[in-house]
């Protein structure tokens, strides 16, 4: 029923969105940081990915190396945060839930933004209500653009952004308003134009939003696609994308991380691919799937003087599965093909051939144990740190382990680490 539903007639969609979200996360829990520059890295403390009005406005860039912002004097007070992903994912879930005691019709969109339908006459006064419930029971800052289609509401997010209330309604502006929104926004901002098709809509002459709104819808189509003809539609007012959107079936799924330090030892690299294997056998069975093929490979690094290698090998099993001990045992097969003195930089373990467990029995029937069972029952009991296999089980995180040097404590999703008040 849900899958269909564009905008319906007396409705305007709506795109809430967090201002810059990890680092909103961190500042509710450390008030100290309000004010001050302050940016959350990747991987390994690896480049930013989030900063803070403050930050941005010392020209840090998104994807700017850490290594690179902590060398230059101009920004020694800027304060680093690690990822916290269990923390910034646990907020993302409540601001889903607090959506929906506002909204009939919520759709995630991303960790940080979520699509809402609002009745027309009513969105401004429920934009401001989520706003500021937003503020008062999570502490997160968030702007709300809102228009007659998920376009236009994108569009509105933007101005949303340069707004002093974070409130911006397209729908409720003019045609000649409408156009001048448009004429401001670079067409490269427009959801649903790629980088790709960018620079042949910028030869085409069309530079802006409202250049591509004024474009021919069968014209777009024939040269890009009818995603882009959609796109031009839903510019025009016309809602052309459902707003619950099919999810998309499972071709796949891939478990990739570059290492704390480099491996050059098969014993280190077997415990580190049994890691993997574990957190991607337990996501197949979390999602009721099994898999009937699973490829394995590691690459040095990007910046490595040592000569490159990137070894993979793919296997296949007797019949589908989502075994903890059989994925594990199918990583070890990459172990022949990795080089002796070679320090590898990152491990990805792909499986293929998805399918609902139990759906596709294969030729052999291979009995299966308890032990993923037993795995996912004390895991869901007690975290997943709780118990693993091999090294995974240790307590003593291992030296190929993402590093999160200046992780804040995950406040909200582990009991050891709750926030403690003085009194």
């Amino acid at each position: 029923m849900y899958s269909t539903l564009t905008v319906p007639r007396g409705y305007v969609i709506g795109l809430v969105d967090v201002r810059s979200m990890y680092v909103s996360v961190e500042r509710v829990f450390d008030p100290s940081l309000r004010s001050h520059a302050v940016i959350c890295l990747s991987n390994n403390d690896g480049v930013a990915v989030a900063r803070s009005a403050e930050a941005k406005a010392l020209g840090i860039t998104m994807g700017q190396p850490w290594f690179e912002i902590r060398r230059t004097p101009a920004l020694r007070h800027v304060i680093a945060k690690s990822s916290n992903y269990e923390l910034y994912g646990d907020f993302s879930a409540r601001m889903t839930a607090l959506l929906r005691e506002h909204a009939e019709h919520v759709q995630p969109y991303s960790i940080d933004e979520s699509w809402v339908l609002l009745p027309a006459e009513t969105a401004a006064a429920q934009a401001t209500e989520i706003q500021q419930v937003m503020a008062r029971s999570l502490g997160l800052p968030t702007t709300i653009g809102t228009g007659g289609t998920k376009t236009l509401a994108k569009v509105a997010s933007y101005q949303a952004k340069n707004s002093t209330t974070g409130i911006a309604d397209l729908s409720r502006c003019t045609a000649i308003e409408t156009d001048q929104a448009l004429r401001m926004l670079p067409v490269g901002e427009v959801w649903g134009v790629g980088s790709r098709s960018l620079p042949k809509l910028n030869q085409l002459g069309i530079h802006t939003a409202a250049d591509l709104k004024n474009a021919e819808p069968q014209w777009i189509r024939r040269m890009f696609s009818v995603v882009a003809e959609r796109t031009v539609r839903e510019l025009r007012g016309t809602p052309c994308i459902a707003f619950y959107e099919e999810p998309a079936s499972h071709h796949q799924l891939i478990y990739s991380r570059l290492f704390g330090t480099a491996i050059d030892n098969p014993d280190k690299m077997a415990h580190a691919l049994a890691g993997y294997a574990a957190t991607l056998a337990r996501r197949l069975r979390r999602k009721g799937m099994e898999a009937t093929t699973i490829t394995v490979s590691a690459s040095t690094g990007w910046y490595s003087t040592a000569p490159a290698h990137h070894p993979h090998v793919t296997r296949g099993f007797l019949e589908p599965t989502n075994s903890t001990e059989r994925l594990i045992t199918a990583t070890r097969t990459l172990l022949p093909h990795l080089r002796r003195g070679v320090r590898y930089a990152r491990a990805t373990l792909a499986l293929t051939g998805l399918s609902p467990a139990g759906s596709t029995p294969g030729l052999h029937h291979v009995p299966q144990t308890a032990v993923s069972a037993v795995l996912d029952a004390v895991q869901d009991r007690y975290g997943a740190a709780a118990i693993g296999l091999g090294h995974a089980g240790l307590r003593t995180p291992q030296s190929w382990v993402m590093r999160r040097e200046m992780c804040s404590p995950r406040y909200t999703t582990k009991w050891a680490e709750l926030l403690t008040v003085k009194c």
